[in-house]
């Protein structure tokens, strides 16, 4: 929200909704995709339910902080992925490996 906003009021109040119980499953409903607010649905397919206690407990990570850098995280993130799908990593040395690189490429 821009500092000279004539709305801030509202702005706020919006952002503190979205942030809410209620403003998450909306979010869930209307967005078809997983909020980020703790306790929020997850009721999008059935698979979602096992994400969600990494949700509430803040075990997750938002790629949506990095896509105005100019890095191509996607790529990256895309061959950790498939390292996983094709048994040439586990998991836990991917995220390990991901950690490492977003520590070093976004500063």
């Amino acid at each position: 929200m821009n500092s000279q906003s004539e709305n801030k009021e509202a702005a706020f109040k919006f952002l503190a909704y979205l942030s809410s119980k209620a403003g998450g499953d909306a979010w869930v409903e209307n967005v078809q995709t997983l909020s980020y607010v703790k306790g929020a649905s997850t009721d999008i397919a059935p698979a979602m339910a096992d994400l969600k206690p990494f949700f509430d407990n803040g075990q997750l990570y938002n790629s949506q902080v990095f896509i105005t850098t100019t890095i191509d995280w996607n790529s990256q993130f895309t061959q950790y992925v498939q390292k996983v799908f094709f048994n040439k990593s586990t998991p836990d040395d991917v995220i390990k490996d991901l950690d490492d690189w977003v520590a070093k490429n976004h500063k």
